[in-house]
């Protein structure tokens, strides 16, 4: 597998990575509770020109010379079948520091995980994707009548997905 998006914590825990990326192995030595107030670092990988740091709540990436972070955001509870956007704080100081964002859709039940900008090949679309990102705002949209309008995905009682924000800082 190889990280070309935001990858989850439960794949970077403990794994070793290559610098281009590609999961060499996959590991669980990282403590799940790191101790309150102390800067546990583990490194995850040290290549030619790419290392990644995992810290308690952040994971860095240092790819020559250069710093990122992920951030992880909930979604809010979205009901795509009549909304076709929602608005979420990104809470980054500085929008143009924002490299990538991806974002991953639960249905009502929670036992399928879709990217949001996944593409039907049958409608030959983007199913949505990222409106826009202002100073405070990510916006995230939905294809009018397309795969996540409907009754699987219009519960407001449940979070509708997570979104990884790659940034430099």
């Amino acid at each position: 597998m190889r990280i070309s998006q935001a990858p989850s914590l439960d794949i970077l825990k403990a794994s070793v990575l290559s610098a281009q990326g590609d999961i060499i192995q996959r590991g669980a030595a990282v403590p799940e509770r790191l101790g309150a107030g102390i800067m546990d670092k583990m490194l995850v990988s040290n290549g030619p020109s790419a290392s990644i740091t995992w810290e308690y709540n952040n994971i860095f990436f240092d790819v020559n010379n250069v710093r990122f972070r992920i951030k992880i955001l909930d979604i809010p509870p979205w009901d795509m079948d009549t909304e076709d956007f929602i608005q979420i704080e990104h809470l980054l100081t500085n929008n143009l520091n924002i490299v990538s964002v991806n974002a991953m859709i639960y249905d009502d039940i929670a036992t399928s995980i879709y990217p949001l900008d996944y593409f039907d090949n049958t409608a030959g679309a983007l199913q949505g994707g990222v409106i826009s990102i202002n100073a405070t705002l990510l916006i995230l949209g939905r294809l009018v009548g397309g795969s996540f309008t409907g009754t699987n995905f219009n519960s407001v009682a449940i979070n509708r997905g997570v979104v990884f924000i790659l940034y430099t800082f």
